[in-house]
């Protein structure tokens, strides 16, 4: 494992800081994020709503190939079908007919049916599975002819995609993490492996590429998770509940039916290694990984799956130094869009993401909050990305935030930083191993408990204890805007009791016409239709909501495209470690139209 000198350094150094503060003062504290909530609203030229959520059923007349869960809902639903009982545990990516080729066809036959790359568990790699135990999540692809004359969706595996040679069932996933997410390496906690996909690795969005077409332009983003660093005393053991998450990208061959598998602990799929990992901080490609099971092919360099964006902390830092991972961490639930529309600077892949830096802070950055990034395509692989970030963000002044690489005046503790002697100073390039990290929250949280724009806050999601989270980028073909979605969490607290608010959750969106700036985004609006009470799981928790991971598409438009109907595909139960199951994969209609909709109570709730 290398880890650069001057960046164990600042790690130490860091530490050393935050724990002093922490010792004096009984807690550490977060730091003031350097932009403010959008007031007075700039309001949306556009209104959307949502209709009933139906569910997302099984082929008719296809038998399951393994035995439905117990706990399943509704039998005729997909989640009950097929080992697929967690679908979907990220947003979904949705390829209309004719968009890519069908894999191992001549000619390149193009896709006849909508394909579904979505993140699930299968009979071979499920709860209910036998053959090896284990309970993971990874890259399924699924096929439907479109919705019935009633609007329901069914969904079946996919031709070409995941039919394995030795599985026990016929279908299986085609990219997953190198270990499980309950089995660490048997080794001293000092001495863990900080790959940093080691115990989850799955798709938030697949993309196609413009600066490489044909059978290898589909890129994945995707959310990888390291559960095995401090605290872990290794071995086939469940890992502890906090995790380190970064987002990674990877590179396909085949339409999208061949991902890269580590070459360093290689298991062939749908089984993982239950020993050891590829000891990858930052990923691996070129002759470092496979093309699938196939070891006995060489990849070319560009072929892999690499970390892109993470916090400030590096986890190679924190596993040397024995730092805690206290809580989860870093950036996750990434969605991605290829601007195909705004080139004049060249072709950018976007992403937007959650990031959590808790229990420590960093200048520019807030817990619970959306983040915006970029990097250009066509300029080689790994991607090399920035963050949206701007030291005092105005969002009536668009040059006060940049995606331009920046370097700080300040050390992550808020220190006057020396470029000569570490620590170093934060910039907002993508990774810690570049000292980057530094993010501003597109729509930041207020501070202030008391603020007299409590209630208007709460209605944009701007409130000191609400939280954003899955958000998803598109573009409206009609109105020749930039359109962003996520969700709004708002837990029951006195401060909302008092201020007339209601505990649920519901998906805001935003539109904005420019997306290179992110200053230029509207105040958030709460989608009429998408507000519920979060419900019990059964178990003592309320976290059920029927929303999760919201992914649009429209039946006429391009990927990433919309027009002004179509449906919003997402999971509805619990996310994280209380989720359990049941879970059922959801659908319904929507429709935008040009009339405001001005800022106000919730339209579904109280």
């Amino acid at each position: 494992m290398n880890v650069p000198a001057c960046n164990f350094k600042r790690a130490m150094y860091l530490i050393a800081i935050l724990t002093t503060t922490a010792q004096f003062t009984g807690q550490t504290t977060q730091r003031q994020p350097n932009s403010q909530p959008r007031i007075p609203p700039v309001t949306p030229t556009v209104v959307i709503s949502f209709g009933p959520a139906q569910a997302v059923l099984a082929p008719s007349g296809v038998a399951s190939p393994c035995a439905a869960q117990s706990s399943c809902v509704n039998p005729s639903s997909i989640n009950c079908w097929g080992g697929l009982g967690s679908l979907a545990d990220e947003h979904s990516s949705i390829l209309p007919p004719k968009t890519i080729g069908i894999p191992n066809t001549p000619n390149h036959t193009l896709n006849t049916e909508y394909l579904f790359f979505v993140a699930a568990k299968t009979c071979n790699n499920g709860a209910n599975t036998t053959k090896n135990g284990f309970d993971t999540s990874g890259l399924v692809v699924l096929q439907s002819l479109g919705p019935d004359k009633k609007g329901t969706w069914a969904l079946d595996y996919a031709d070409g995609y995941g039919q394995l040679p030795g599985t026990t069932y016929p279908n299986s996933q085609i990219f997953l993490s190198p270990m499980n997410r309950t089995t660490c390496p048997n080794v001293p906690p000092a001495q863990q492996d900080p790959t940093f996909d080691l115990n989850y690795a799955n798709a938030g969005s697949i993309v196609l590429d413009p600066t490489n077409p044909g059978p290898d332009s589909l890129l994945m983003v995707f959310e990888g998770t390291n559960r095995c660093a401090v605290g872990s005393k290794g071995g086939a053991q469940k890992t502890q509940a906090s995790f380190y998450s970064t987002i990674g990208v990877a590179t396909s061959q085949n339409w999208g039916s061949i991902w890269p598998a580590y070459k360093n602990n290689f298991t062939p799929l749908p089984t993982q290694s239950t020993t050891n990992g590829p000891n990858a901080p930052h990923g691996a490609s070129g002759a470092q990984v496979c093309p699938g099971n196939n070891c006995s092919t060489a990849s070319p360099s560009r072929f892999g799956r690499t970390a892109a964006l993470s916090a400030p902390m590096e986890l190679a830092e924190m596993i040397k130094g024995n730092i805690a991972v206290q809580h989860s961490m870093g950036d996750s639930s990434p969605s991605a869009f290829v601007d195909d529309v705004n080139t004049s600077s060249g072709i950018f892949l976007y992403t937007a993401e959650n990031y959590g830096t808790k229990p420590y802070s960093y200048p520019g950055t807030q817990s619970g909050t959306i983040g915006v990034s970029r990097a250009p395509l066509g300029q080689g692989f790994p991607l090399k990305f920035t963050k949206w970030y701007g030291p005092t963000v105005g969002y009536d002044n668009p040059s006060s935030g940049s995606f331009l690489l920046q370097t700080s005046t300040v050390t992550a503790t808020g220190a006057a930083c020396d470029p000569r002697v570490p620590p170093p100073c934060l910039s907002n390039s993508g990774l810690a191993s570049d000292n980057g990290g530094l993010e501003s929250p597109i729509f930041p949280l207020a501070t202030q408990e008391d603020s007299a724009q409590y209630l208007y806050l709460y209605q944009s999601c701007q409130a000191f204890d609400q939280n954003q989270s899955g958000p998803s980028i598109s573009y409206l073909d009609v109105e020749r805007l930039y359109l962003l979605t996520f969700v709004c969490m708002t837990p029951k607290t006195a401060k909302q009791v008092n201020a007339g608010a209601t505990p649920g959750t519901a998906i805001f969106y935003s539109t904005n016409p420019n997306l290179e700036n992110q200053a230029g985004w509207t105040t958030p609006q709460q989608i009429s239709g998408s507000w519920s009470p979060l419900e019990s799981n059964g178990k003592g928790t309320n976290c059920v909501y029927d929303g999760w991971y919201p992914t649009f598409m429209s039946l006429d438009a391009t990927v990433g495209h919309l027009s002004n109907s179509g449906y919003v595909f997402s999971m509805k139960g619990c996310m994280g470690s209380s989720a359990g199951e049941p879970r059922q994969y959801t659908s319904r209609t929507f429709t935008i139209g040009t009339k405001p909709n001005p800022i106000g109570p919730p339209q579904s709730g109280p």
